[in-house]
């Protein structure tokens, strides 16, 4: 394979990795702006719409997650800034330092389904406070932050987000030279999200023909 030709396949798939980043610690902190806070401030209250129990169960540990891609994000951006007068893009680095702290996911995948459970329960049932959960999710779901996105979508993305990271770097193995500076990195790195992630051990990592 042509090394000019596959850099220039694996820059637009390396900036994507970063800009959906972006946008993914932008959901991550429109839950927790609009929905999280609002909720827990509320429950405090004689006008409480969930429990705290039941607000644990929806977000557990959201915040914390949030914390880390804030870090993780801010390294990816000023690893692009560095791109711009490289020849090559490198990221497989960050993935490993990042890696450890998956682990982080464990809490929140674990109580998904639960959470799934009561915020079905609550938009499909009658009554007071079911009633008055609905008026407050469409109401953050008619904010021009939400875009229009149900709390189940907000809810969803950080199941999503390791899974779509095998995906991106997978695709990025597959535009990497064996004599790139990335590409032993990025067969760990993806070896690494594919456990996480619950795939296989065996990193697909390869050079595609141009």
């Amino acid at each position: 394979m042509d090394p000019a030709k596959a850099e220039t396949k694996r820059r637009p798939v390396a900036n994507e990795i970063v800009s959906t980043e972006e946008a993914y610690v932008a959901s991550l902190q429109v839950l927790i702006d609009l929905y999280l806070v609002p909720l827990r401030e509320l429950s405090l209250t004689s006008d409480a719409i969930l429990t705290p129990a039941e607000i644990n169960t929806l977000f557990r540990n959201i915040e914390s997650i949030a914390l880390l891609h804030l870090k993780f994000l801010a390294d990816m951006q000023a690893r692009r800034n560095e791109w711009q007068d490289a020849p090559t893009q490198c990221i497989a680095d960050l993935f490993l330092n990042f890696a450890p702290f998956f682990k982080t996911y464990t809490a929140y995948v674990n109580d998904h389904d639960d959470a799934t459970e009561i915020l079905t329960q609550l938009l499909k049932s009658s009554g007071k406070r079911a009633e008055r959960f609905q008026n407050f999710e469409r109401q953050c779901r008619n904010h021009p932050r939400a875009k229009g996105e149900m709390l189940s979508s907000f809810l969803i993305m950080p199941i999503q987000r390791v899974p779509r990271y095998r995906l991106l770097l997978g695709e990025l193995c597959k535009h990497t030279v064996p004599e790139h500076p990335d590409f032993d990195g990025l067969k760990k790195a993806l070896a690494l999200v594919h456990r996480v992630a619950g795939g296989s051990d065996v990193c697909v990592c390869h050079v595609a023909a141009v």
